[in-house]
């Protein structure tokens, strides 16, 4: 992507520019609810969204030692419940993260949602780039990818199924096995694969 008078440098600038805004524009687009509302809302609803919220907040506490991790205290007094539905392993360390940093819960689970939708996009890049998909092209692609009108529906009503970097990732080192055919790439792979199925099973 680079005119003819242009200079090699000015045509990376205006490359790295191009694609970063379509990176910002489909994080915004996959997470609209929370900057709409003004950052008073986070995608979801009292249902699966809050289901969603209370388990990851479970994931922290266990971390912590204050809760057994196989037992969600919302399922009191039955217990061992957790493996009756989503664990969100694979993004857990995110929310926790977030919340080692004083963050609220509600707050968390709203950066919970940007940066998900931040890796899908990286990943996205990284597997159109591997894929030899032209600069100019490669932002649309990543867009209607990581943040087309069914990811913007998933993410307000089955917000376990948003992470999908680790599965594009995997893909990623697919595809560039079958260019150097480097046998680590394949172990990666795999290990990227059990790290789709521990964020998102459904998505595995």
């Amino acid at each position: 992507m680079q005119f003819p008078s242009e200079s090699p440098d000015s045509a990376t600038k205006r490359q790295t520019v191009w694609l970063g805004l379509w990176a910002v524009l489909a994080v915004l687009h996959v997470t609209q609810g929370i900057w709409l509302s003004g950052g008073a809302a986070y995608p979801g609803d009292l249902g699966d969204g809050r289901f969603n919220e209370l388990v990851l907040e479970h994931g922290y506490q266990a971390l912590r030692g204050w809760s057994n991790w196989e037992s969600p205290g919302q399922f009191f007094p039955v217990a061992g419940t957790l493996a009756y539905s989503d664990t969100h392993a694979g993004t857990l360390p995110i929310y926790a993260a977030l919340r080692r940093l004083s963050i609220s819960r509600e707050e968390a689970w709203q950066l919970w949602f940007v940066v998900v939708a931040s890796l899908n996009a990286a990943a996205a890049f990284r597997l159109f780039r591997g894929l030899g998909v032209a600069a100019w092209l490669r932002g649309p692609a990543v867009f209607a990818t990581v943040s087309s009108t069914t990811m913007v529906w998933l993410a307000g009503t089955h917000m376990q199924m948003l992470p999908v970097f680790p599965a594009l990732l995997a893909w990623d080192q697919a595809v560039r096995w079958t260019g150097d055919r480097r046998a680590w790439r394949l172990a990666a792979g795999v290990g990227w694969f059990a790290w789709q199925f521990a964020a998102s099973p459904y998505s595995a």
